[in-house]
């Protein structure tokens, strides 16, 4: 139930280890020890093992900021937001998912890799067609083909092997392919 004990050590908000009652804003602690490990490589207090960390959770008044929280004021606005102790001062997800560092981060990421992965997402649309309607009899491989001994797992619309006709096709070319 919500007064279980469950889930890794150094992410936990100080109710849930004093089993006061989990609630979304518990989360909320997690999601502020997440940012801080992907910003630093470890979650805060990954220095102690896990009793002491579980004290030092419960007993100081936030976890530790990395020193790019002391840089960036709007940085340290989210993470203290995420690091109320009392889970009714803590920002709820909706207010925290419209925190100006979490717009800021996600523009940055858009203008940095948005573009390259929609690139390769419209690269790998174009690099597949689908196999064209052929009949049964037709042991020719089609232009929209892949290469021999290429199946894929599923194509839009359902699995590979709804269309019997095209996958007996690319098997028979497959085959063929490794007979020559």
């Amino acid at each position: 139930g919500m007064t279980d004990v469950v889930g890794t050590p150094y992410w936990m908000a100080p109710e849930v280890i004093e089993m006061s009652g989990a609630t979304d804003r518990s989360d909320v602690w997690s999601v502020g020890c997440t940012v801080i490990e992907l910003l630093t490589g470890s979650p805060p207090y990954a220095d102690l093992p896990q009793v002491p960390a579980l004290f030092r959770i419960v007993q100081d008044l936030h976890p530790p900021l990395p020193e790019l929280a002391a840089q960036d004021s709007v940085l340290h606005d989210f993470l203290m937001r995420c690091f109320q102790k009392d889970p009714q001062d803590r920002a709820d997800a909706q207010s925290l998912s419209e925190h100006s560092w979490l717009i800021e981060m996600n523009q940055s990421i858009d203008e940095t890799i948005g573009h390259d992965i929609e690139a390769a997402a419209d690269g790998a649309k174009s690099a597949w067609s689908p196999l064209d309607e052929e009949s049964e009899e037709d042991d020719a491989p089609s232009a929209a083909s892949p290469p021999a001994g290429l199946v894929p797992h599923a194509r839009a619309g359902g699995d590979v092997s709804s269309n019997s006709s095209s996958s007996s096709r690319l098997s028979r070319s497959a085959a063929a392919s490794t007979v020559v």
